[in-house]
């Protein structure tokens, strides 16, 4: 989408089923589809406000062998 000159943000939700029942009728999708996030796009008016740092993945991540 960049490439595009589009910025984007994915979304995670837990969607209430009114909300839903109204996306998937507006949409004429599949009621079996369920809606887990969304993808917010346009034209950016800006940066981040601020970049994110994370600790080394081997301070995050955890692994127990043997299970």
């Amino acid at each position: 989408m960049e490439l595009e000159g589009l910025g984007c943000n994915l979304q995670h939700y837990n969607f209430n089923p009114e909300f839903t029942a109204e996306v998937l009728e507006e949409w004429k999708l599949p009621k079996t589809w369920k809606l887990k996030a969304q993808l917010v796009f346009g034209t950016p008016t800006g940066g981040p406000d601020k970049v994110k740092t994370f600790a080394p993945i081997e301070e995050r991540v955890k692994l127990v062998k043997g299970l």
